[in-house]
């Protein structure tokens, strides 16, 4: 690794360390073209272990993300994908949060959920 490259890679892990765990709530759901209504999503953004990894639970299986943005301070916005699924998740400084769900079939539907969540301490 080149010693600048090291620097960079510290911060990372460091930031990723503070902003977890959440708990979230969503309770509208939109699909693309279609009327929002009423939902009821738990899930959780939560560290596996001690290596920084992190998974979001709560939609089937435990999903792996990436933190996306830099530094602790909000808004964060995670990604990740496995299964047939792929998301976005984004966690705005007063809490309201969006998360956007991508199908792997064919049609490539698209919902976004909205609600809020805690960060755990």
């Amino acid at each position: 690794m080149k010693p600048v490259a090291l620097p960079f890679a510290l911060a990372l892990c460091a930031a990723t360390a503070q902003a977890e765990p959440w708990d979230c709530e969503l309770t509208v759901s939109c699909g693309i073209g279609a009327a929002c209504e009423a939902a009821a999503l738990r899930l959780s953004l939560l560290p596996a272990d001690h290596a920084g990894d992190l998974f979001v639970t709560g939609l089937g299986a435990d999903i792996p993300v990436a933190r996306l943005s830099a530094g602790p301070s909000a808004p964060r916005h995670y990604a990740g994908h496995g299964g047939d699924i792929a998301l976005l998740l984004t966690i705005e400084a007063d809490t309201r949060t969006r998360l956007t769900l991508h199908g792997g079939d064919e049609r490539g539907a698209a919902t976004s959920y909205f609600g809020t969540c805690e960060e755990l301490t």
